[in-house]
């Protein structure tokens, strides 16, 4: 069962119509905003068999000013997620979490 649409949505309802799923280097980025990749999951094996897989993503939300609230946000609104990093890169401030989903 595919969830990413729900989690677009979900990310969506915290900042708004730019939520970006692996964008292209093509495509023009409108802050604040979210970019969000897929990464490796978490497989669960029983009797030589996948028991459970749980899809993990790279969350990335960037805002022109420092916006700490977010990740109290991030945190209450996904239960499996934790920040990951905290940067500055072309005066933009960036957010970086892991959210397994």
């Amino acid at each position: 069962m595919d969830r990413r649409p729900d989690l677009q949505g979900e990310l969506e309802m915290l900042v708004g119509k730019n939520v970006y799923f692996q964008p292209p280097a093509s495509v023009h980025l409108t802050y604040p905003c979210v970019i969000y990749n897929l990464l490796a999951g978490d497989t669960k094996r029983a009797d030589n068999m996948v028991y459970t897989y749980t899809n993990r993503f790279e969350l990335i939300f960037i805002y022109r000013q420092p916006n700490m609230e977010i990740v109290e946000e991030v945190l209450k609104t996904f239960p499996m997620c934790s920040i990951s990093r905290i940067y500055i890169a072309d005066n933009l401030y960036h957010y970086v979490f892991n959210l397994y989903y």
